[in-house]
């Protein structure tokens, strides 16, 4: 438009007419073109309705520099629309000073959308310096051509910041992340967050080291930072390190599958691997019909309480650490003090109490052991040539093997015996076992009614020795082998937790985790020293026992041979070394326990059952003993067992196992009832019996046992079967531990029912073993944590500490199972000790 002004008229208040004129025209000129409304000024806690559609937005600002934002809080923006469509949703965008943040409506979260949506804008970490809130613009805008009506509030949080001790109750949902920041105390190097909740709706719980918290979304906060999944509990240990602050993040789940299926499994028959992530129908978002209301539809929504607890400095562990080595030391103490006794009041022959803790070694090939003086030292082969010449149970013993005929080829001492073979090229290399040329006298005596000692422990002292140190041997192999891989696999478990922050890795008791160095939870593995130290202290034992009971064989052959057990200690070196490698082994386990390496843990508890029991086995029945190879290969299949049940677990796997079980045992009845001589037996007893085999027990008292045992196991098989125990491997373990004690009473009834005693340090020690064993178990049926579930799930366990600040419940049980284990090894050790006098053909087997 062309105006025409008369400069006569021209006037300052014309002049600002016309120039407000061509103003508004030329911006409703602009305004029809783009379709941008003027920008709102906006406030705090004010409802703001508008309608969007494509070429049409609304943009608002809002100005915080005069507000109560200056001091603390964050502001918290909440958006609905009830008609938005998933394929032309709003778009909401946040320009802030220092970046810019957008999100959508509907709000896709997993399976479900949501028509509502809250976003926070909070205060951001440069450095070290805490910035406020800044001003910010909202643009609101959609493709849409019809458009969509919208309802919006921005409203001022100022529970922002979390302080030590303080516990904090919030609501959310899961289309809203609430967000918090803790700023570490002065004297703080590490503190616990915890969040509680009475619902069992998953979510997560986030502690991130950002400079903008207002950055992360759903999408992106649950892969960042240290998070951890829960359904009524979660913690985070945090340690300070360089940091100063830290922000806390909460986020609900659009739905549970995160918290009820196993993530990280390796179950390949797990019902979680079911393909459903090959079906793209199958997360097709589902919409929310509902107003459009800011607080949400009501859905899944989770109130917790936060809370950020101060945990103990390193400094503050030394009381700690030390008190299981004051414990256990005592152990070693009072060992010396009654050591220390019996050296002042027996008769030593002037030995020095070094010597009598340490005996030396027998001095062999003939030469003067400098402990004995002189004339007491022999070699191997005079050794070897004594105990084969010499007749079963000494030269003057009258037993059951007397009756027996003896076969041409059988080893006596009469003068046509020739020396030179024991000591012949031929002999040495096939190591000679002159029973295995006596088949038909084995089944004889082995079957007697009334067997004795001397009737099962009639090989030579040097044979029966190189077949029980194969035990032990074995046993260091194997565990040397099986450890060195176990620790590097649990250190790189324990460092991929620490690079990701995924805290779903290891199944911890959080709530009394205390870290040190790399470790997560160094309470847990340190409480695992007392198997180490108190193992040591038994292999102490036993090494002191052995030199004894070897110097005695080589002073006094005849006497050694015809009075007392037979004097061989493989077995329980095995059992020691076995109760240092559980330490070892459950210390790795708890490094990062998990599902994949559960197996850790329960190997060597397996191997100490079955060892202990075997031992009791030993004591009586040397010459039919199953050789080391043989019992090693069955505790591989164990563990394999145990392995196969925890992976697939299934009505199928129990019932093969039931079946296998029973006959199993059946199996192993029929040996210890014949004594390794099933099969003759059973030919004999049908040719001279027919069908009246059933008729009577020939050994009532073995009997009686064997349907014990049987009846026990076949209980134990059909309950798996019945119930489908959650935890095969406590299982097969609870399995073994019954059958043990079972024998071990039925030890200790028989040696009383056969007139034989139990002296005062057996029963000490059994009396302190089944003490301590009560207690123990208390402990660890407490459940802290559970790894045959999810992480999430493992959580509902978690407890605080009950012991200085530091140890928790498993810890206990680590500490009184030591003890436990070593006070029942030390009845096994020195049960038999009343029979050091008594003549080998007076000792009754059973």
């Amino acid at each position: 438009s062309l105006f025409v002004i008369d400069k006569n008229n021209f006037n300052s208040m014309s002049l600002f007419f016309w120039l407000w004129l061509t103003a508004t025209i030329c911006y409703a000129e602009t305004f029809s073109q783009n379709g941008t409304k003027p920008v709102q000024n906006a406030i705090l806690d004010k409802v703001y309705d508008g309608h969007v559609k494509d070429g049409v937005e609304d943009i608002y600002f809002f100005n915080l520099t005069e507000t109560r934002l200056k001091q603390n809080g964050t502001v918290r923006i909440r958006v609905c629309s009830p008609d938005a469509s998933p394929d032309t949703p709003i778009f909401f965008v946040a320009r802030l000073l220092r970046g810019v943040i957008s999100w959508s409506l509907p709000y896709n979260a997993g399976e479900k959308s949501y028509n509502y949506f809250t976003q926070t804008i909070c205060r951001s970490i440069d450095g070290n310096d805490l910035h406020q809130v800044e001003s910010f613009y909202l643009d609101v805008s959609t493709l849409n051509p019809i458009g969509f009506s919208y309802r919006m509030i921005a409203k001022s949080d100022l529970d922002y910041q979390l302080s030590t001790g303080k516990v904090h109750t919030a609501s959310t949902t899961p289309a809203e992340l609430l967000f918090f920041t803790y700023s570490f105390l002065p004297d703080d190097e590490r503190v616990l967050v915890t969040a509680t909740s009475a619902s069992k709706t998953c979510a997560v719980l986030i502690v991130q080291n950002v400079k903008q918290c207002a950055s992360l979304t759903q999408s992106t906060a649950a892969n960042t930072g240290m998070h951890a999944t829960m359904t009524k509990q979660a913690g985070i240990v945090v340690e300070r390190g360089h940091l100063e602050k830290i922000f806390i993040v909460f986020m609900v789940k659009a739905t549970d599958t995160d918290c009820t299926t196993r993530k990280n499994s390796i179950n390949p028959f797990s019902q979680a691997n079911d393909g459903d992530h090959l079906n793209p129908l199958k997360f097709i978002p589902k919409r929310t019909k509902a107003d459009c209301s800011l607080y949400g539809d009501g859905s899944r929504n989770k109130t917790i309480e936060i809370e950020v607890i101060s945990l103990p400095k390193v400094k503050d562990y030394v009381e700690p650490v030390l008190m299981p080595l004051a414990v256990y030391g005592s152990f070693y103490i009072v060992a010396l003090f009654v050591m220390a006794a019996y050296w002042c009041t027996s008769e030593t022959g002037g030995k020095s109490f070094y010597t009598y803790l340490f005996p030396k070694k027998v001095k062999k090939e003939g030469e003067e052991d400098e402990e004995d003086g002189a004339g007491g030292g022999r070699s191997d082969e005079e050794l070897l040539e004594s105990d084969r010449l010499l007749p079963p149970g000494g030269s003057n013993s009258v037993n059951s093997y007397n009756a027996v005929p003896q076969s041409p080829n059988a080893v006596n001492d009469n003068e046509d015996f020739d020396e030179e073979d024991l000591r012949s090229p031929l002999a040495d290399k096939n190591e000679y076992d002159f029973l295995d040329d006596r088949h038909h006298d084995k089944d004889v005596y082995r079957l007697n009614l009334k067997l004795t000692v001397v009737d099962t422990s009639r090989k030579s002292y040097k044979k029966l020795e190189k077949k029980f140190n194969i035990y032990y041997w074995n046993l260091m192999t194997v565990g040397i082998f099986y450890a060195l891989p176990v620790v590097q696999l649990v250190l790189t478990y324990q460092r991929v937790t620490n690079e990701s922050g995924d805290q779903d890795i290891c199944y911890y008791n959080f709530f009394c985790a205390r870290p040190y160095h790399i470790l997560s939870a160094f309470n847990n593995v340190y409480s695992n020293i007392g198997y180490m130290l108190l193992g040591l202290l038994f292999v102490f034992f036993v090494m002191r026992r052995d030199r004894i009971a070897y110097m005695h064989h080589v002073k006094n052959p005849d006497k050694y041979q015809k009075y007392g057990l037979p004097k061989h200690y493989g077995i329980f070196y095995a059992m020691g070394w076995a109760l240092f490698m559980e330490g070892v082994m459950s210390g790795c386990y708890h490094v990062c326990p998990n599902y994949s390496n559960f197996q850790f843990d329960t190997a060597f508890m397996y191997i100490l059952g079955i060892l202990c029991s075997l031992r009791l086995y030993q004591a009586r029945h040397h010459d039919i003993f199953i050789n080391g190879h043989f019992a090693f290969a069955g505790f591989a299949f164990v563990i394999f067992t145990s392995v196969i049940g925890v992976v697939y677990r299934s009505e199928g796997f129990f019932i093969t196992f039931c079946f296998f079980h029973i006959m199993a045992c059946f199996y192993l009845s029929l040996q210890i009832y014949y004594m390794g001589r099933a099969k003759t037996a059973l030919v004999l007893m049908w040719h001279s019996r027919g069908y009246k085999i059933c008729s009577r027990p020939q050994y009532p008292v073995r009997f009686m046992l064997l349907v014990v045992f049987m009846g026990i196991n076949i209980a134990l098989s059909l309950y798996g079967v019945t119930n489908e125990v959650k935890d095969f491997a406590t299982f097969l373990l609870g399995i073994i531990i019954c059958n043990g004690l079972l024998y071990v009473g039925f030890y200790c009834i028989m040696k009383l029912y056969c007139g034989e005693k139990i002296k005062l340090f057996p029963v000490i020690f059994a009396l302190a073993s089944m003490v301590t064993w009560g207690i123990a178990i208390k402990f660890f049926v407490a459940g802290l944590t559970d790894w045959q579930t999810t992480a999430a799930q493992s959580r509902e366990g978690n407890r605080k500490c009950i012991i200085g600040n530091f140890y928790d419940d498993h810890d206990l049980w680590h500490f009184l199972s030591a003890c436990a284990l070593f006070f029942s090894f030390m009845c096994v050790l020195t049960i038999d000790d009343d029979l050091d006098k008594t003549e080998r053909s007076k000792i009754k087997v059973f």
